[in-house]
């Protein structure tokens, strides 16, 4: 009998022993999942966002080369410029042709279009850098960059193109285009 209690004892201090090491290795759940580290992002696209006065962008690019970095960083920002342009130009001018009740012929159509698209391609090459970082990490140089261009200076040209084609001249509406530019980009 004895031994059968000295024998009790000893199994019961090995599980003794047993669970609580394996208690003691347990790990608190914020040693297991640590809060969230934050990051910070040169030229963030949350702080440079398109608003009423401005159409923005930004672009990121690594290689090597610095310079090249750079350019593949503004190829990048002037390409997402220019497709959110092109974009809200296609809506601008959908919503004012239907707005402005005019049948355009094919001619007109066509103009109307050409147009737009060299109101386009015009303001790209007016596209200012309003943020530029340059980290070198890993033996790459990495490049942000944020640009802007003024929705004012796509309206006047707008304006100009409309008024200098004798074919869209005659139908163009100022106030009208004006009322649905404000309406779709926040600001004239």
């Amino acid at each position: 009998m004895k031994s059968n209690l000295v024998l009790n004892i000893f199994v019961i201090l090995l599980l003794n022993t047993i669970i609580s090491s394996c208690i003691g290795a347990k790990k608190s759940v914020d040693e297991i999942n640590p809060a969230p580290i934050a990051i910070s992002m040169p030229c963030n696209p949350n702080l440079y966002k398109s608003d009423a006065m401005f159409f923005r962008s930004t672009g990121i690019a690594s290689n090597q080369n610095k310079n090249t970095a750079y350019r593949m960083a503004r190829l990048n920002a002037v390409a997402s410029l220019s497709r959110n342009i092109s974009i809200t130009i296609q809506r601008i001018t959908d919503i004012y042709i239907a707005e402005n009740n005019i049948g355009l012929n094919e001619t007109e159509l066509s103009k109307f279009e050409d147009i737009t698209n060299a109101v386009s391609e015009n303001q790209i090459s007016n596209v200012k850098i309003i943020c530029e970082e340059t980290e070198f990490k890993d033996g790459n140089y990495i490049v942000y960059l944020a640009v802007e261009l003024p929705k004012e200076s796509i309206f006047k040209d707008f304006e100009e193109n409309f008024q200098n084609n004798n074919e869209i001249g005659k139908i163009y509406d100022k106030d009208l285009f004006n009322k649905v530019f404000i309406k779709e980009t926040g600001n004239k």
